[in-house]
């Protein structure tokens, strides 16, 4: 054997025919051997043919919504790969690619074998269109939101050495608050840095993991940049305030404000003069209490009279003189009870609003203190959130050591006569119903039909009798 012979190598490759058949690219491969002693090339041993599609999408046609679902990413996919992806057999991913190939999405490659040759699809590709809809615009669309993002936040960033400064000369004789005014100026200096390098500056000792430049990431830097300013100004606000013009929008503080409180060492925002509105409790009836040398009167607003949260924590000496509670859930039912026929002087009535809230409970909790006796009552729609409610009510007098509360006009030969007004149960309510095994679901099991508080509020008035005076009739408010 000469060295030349020797020194030969064998390797394989794609070679292009002359003269490629549009819209198919075919290719043969090819063994070849090459001396690189002798810088030549011996002739190739042909193998199969392949073959690829070139395929271009028509103008404005909309992409297949399961075209990202079966790629997710820009290259080659064997067909086992994508059958792990598709629901279905091969035939159904054949059908797919079929359709994708002759609307151009896709490229596919083929191989052919045997004799005579028979092609077979090897693997598939996105095409260059379908790439550039599904991945490059989308990131190019992201990276200009990215530097707008950016933009925004590095110019809310502006002037916070000045607000540090005034700052620390506001809080000089508090050693507590200088830290904190520290600790947002190191925060802010920190991320105007990184701003102005166009990236994303993690906000140290964070107490849940953050994504640099995700939503919740940004919200931290308006909303501590935002606080830094207020520190500056010894002045109060409310956190909506504070939220529209740090955050450009007026609720988006709200859902960081406890973890920012918490991550600044206060027990609230309202430590440094930032409030959340205070809420407000609807309800009428016979009761009494006094707040700061003043006289509360529950029947001194017609046709109900709204008492705020801060009210209800300072009164004291509740007196009560009804005979029931009624916790309604549904606003427009709570105004209706109010008014005649249904007003009732003997019945206190609160809105609950749904899944009621701290302030609603502290007042019912009030009531109940100064009345221990009083039975009271949770009006509800007639669908399983309205089980949820009155089992979520039911749960919190136990942990309070209340006076369980009944469920109002729930008796199931009341409900007979009203299901005319109620809507028939979807497969989804009964499952729901079923999964909450409560006495009240299996009600409306047996009934077939949801019912909302609206609906047969005509049908109550229309009996001329007061709130409680209908349900002692069926033995409710006993």
């Amino acid at each position: 054997m000469t060295e030349e012979v020797a020194g030969r190598r064998l390797f394989e490759t794609w070679l292009a025919e002359p003269e490629p058949q549009e819209p198919w690219l075919i290719q043969r491969r090819a063994r070849v051997q090459v001396g690189p002693a002798l810088d030549e090339q011996a002739p190739p041993r042909w193998l199969p043919l392949r073959r690829r599609w070139r395929g271009t999408p028509a103008p404005e046609a909309p992409l297949p919504p399961d075209l990202k679902a079966a790629f997710n990413g820009q290259g080659w996919r064997s067909i086992p790969m994508l059958l792990s992806r598709i629901q279905g057999h091969r035939l159904v991913l054949d059908q797919k690619i079929a359709g994708w190939l002759d609307d151009g999405w896709v490229e596919v490659e083929e191989v052919a074998s045997g004799v005579p040759e028979t092609w077979t699809i090897r693997r598939v590709r996105l095409s260059a269109a379908a790439a550039g809809l599904l991945y490059l615009q989308p990131e190019q669309e992201r990276h200009v939101q990215r530097q707008a993002e950016m933009a925004a936040l590095s110019a809310k960033m502006a002037g916070w050495p000045d607000d540090a400064a005034r700052a620390r000369a506001a809080w000089r004789d508090d050693a507590r608050m200088l830290a904190l005014v520290e600790l947002l100026a190191g925060i802010a200096a920190a991320q105007e840095g990184a701003l102005r390098e166009a990236r994303w500056e993690p906000i140290p000792g964070l107490p849940q993991a953050q994504r640099p430049g995700d939503a919740p990431h940004r919200r931290w830097i308006g909303a501590l940049r935002g606080i830094l300013a207020h520190l500056s100004s010894e002045q109060w606000q409310y956190e909506r305030t504070l939220s529209a013009v740090w955050l450009d929008d007026s609720k988006a503080l709200h859902q960081e404000r406890h973890a920012i409180a918490e991550y600044l060492g206060l027990p609230d925002l309202s430590e440094i003069g930032v409030f959340p509105h205070t809420p407000v409790v609807l309800c009428w009836g016979c009761f009494t209490a006094s707040f700061e040398g003043h006289t509360l009167d529950g029947r001194a607003g017609m046709p109900f009279v709204a008492l705020s949260a801060e009210t209800i924590r300072a009164a004291q000496d509740w007196t009560i003189e009804a005979d029931a509670i009624v916790a309604i859930e549904n606003q427009t039912a709570f105004e209706t009870a109010l008014r005649p026929p249904l007003r009732d002087d003997r019945a206190l009535c609160l809105f609950s609003g749904g899944h009621a809230g701290l302030a609603e409970r502290e007042l019912l909790k009030a009531w109940l203190s100064a009345a221990p006796d009083l039975p009271w009552h949770v009006w509800t729609d007639w669908d399983a959130g309205g089980v949820r409610i009155q089992m979520d009510w039911a749960r919190w007098a136990r942990e309070h050591g209340l006076r369980a509360p009944r469920p109002w006009l729930w008796e199931p030969e009341r409900l007979q006569g009203w299901a005319q007004h109620g809507k028939p149960l979807s497969d989804g309510q009964r499952q729901l119903l079923q999964s909450l095994g409560h006495p009240l679901a299996q009600e409306l099991l047996d009934l077939g039909v949801w019912m909302e508080q609206e609906a047969v509020l005509r049908e109550m008035g229309a009996m001329g009798q007061t709130l409680l005076s209908i349900a002692t009739a069926s033995g409710d408010a006993t």
